[in-house]
């Protein structure tokens, strides 16, 4: 925490200056990304841009010329902050603290700040706190509740106005629409982002994207299954057919489930592990047995 405040001193302390001379190609890309939405920032320094207002309804939002690794819930980078008005009592402290890293109290100010890699992922934490604040959720359950928000998406209502008033329907976004089951999420905005740099989507064309998803829906599966892909962290072995079952890749309404889906086009290309990915593995212990 101290570490935190120095930094935050030396950013303050700053001249102004411009985004040119930033390091961090990514959150250099964000901080103009927001600029273009949201109109020029109170302040900007060589290191920092910030607003006070303006942005949904956080008391303020600043970008910082750093890109934090962060592994939680998945891999991502850390770099833009929001703030909140929300008294959080002493005897959640702990509770808030295990669900993230990456949430910042200030009990004299009865602040919250949330840090992440868009406003997006910064307006579901503190929505989050919210809520455990509210009673909604309770502390015990509150590390993997905030791992539930991030991976699904659950913006407070709020924000949800914000997004709607605020978000471009430029090529990038209709893209991300189209090939994340979750929007807005935290990885969508992040391939967003991706997309305007140029790095990926480059020559994807969206009448192709069109009819890929069409065949995506409209594929058949095993007799007696929904139709669409298959989520391959559910396939298991049938033991009078030998043959492997899998869940639809999408979900039913309010069904939860012990990983986020991992989707592939058959129950055979599950056997085919992705990179970093897992599935069809037995564990160690299991090998064991």
């Amino acid at each position: 925490m101290k570490l935190l405040f120095e930094n935050w001193r030396g950013y303050l302390n700053e001249e102004e200056g411009s985004l040119e001379n930033w390091e961090h190609e990514d959150a250099k890309a964000y901080a103009k990304e927001l600029i273009e939405k949201y109109g020029e920032p109170k302040v900007m320094t060589n290191n920092m841009v910030l607003w006070e207002s303006g942005i949904s309804k956080f008391k303020k939002v600043y970008v910082l010329d750093e890109s934090i690794p962060h592994d939680s819930p998945k891999p991502h980078r850390d770099f833009v902050y929001s703030t909140m008005e929300i008294d959080v009592p002493e005897d959640l402290m702990e509770a808030v603290a295990e669900a993230s890293e990456s949430i910042i109290v200030d009990q004299l100010k009865n602040e919250v700040t949330a840090r992440c890699g868009d406003i997006i992922a910064n307006a579901i934490t503190l929505g989050f706190v919210q809520k455990l604040v509210e009673g909604k959720i309770k502390p015990e359950d509150a590390k993997e509740e905030y791992k539930r928000h991030i991976l699904e998406g659950i913006t407070p209502d709020w924000f949800k106005e914000t997004l709607e008033e605020k978000s471009k329907s430029d090529r990038c976004t209709r893209i991300a629409k189209r090939k994340y089951d979750v929007w807005p999420s935290a990885y969508a905005s992040g391939a967003v982002v991706k997309c305007r740099q140029g790095k990926i989507w480059k020559d994807l064309k969206e009448d192709e994207l069109d009819e890929d998803l069409r065949k995506w829906f409209g594929r058949k599966g095993a007799p007696g299954k929904k139709k669409g892909w298959v989520d391959c962290n559910t396939c298991r072995k049938d033991k009078k057919t030998g043959r492997k079952k899998c869940k639809a890749c999408g979900r039913e309404k309010g069904e939860k489930r012990s990983k986020y889906p991992a989707c592939r086009a058959t129950p055979a290309a599950c056997d085919k592990k992705g990179k970093g990915k897992s599935w069809g593995k037995k564990s160690t212990k299991q090998e064991k047995e």
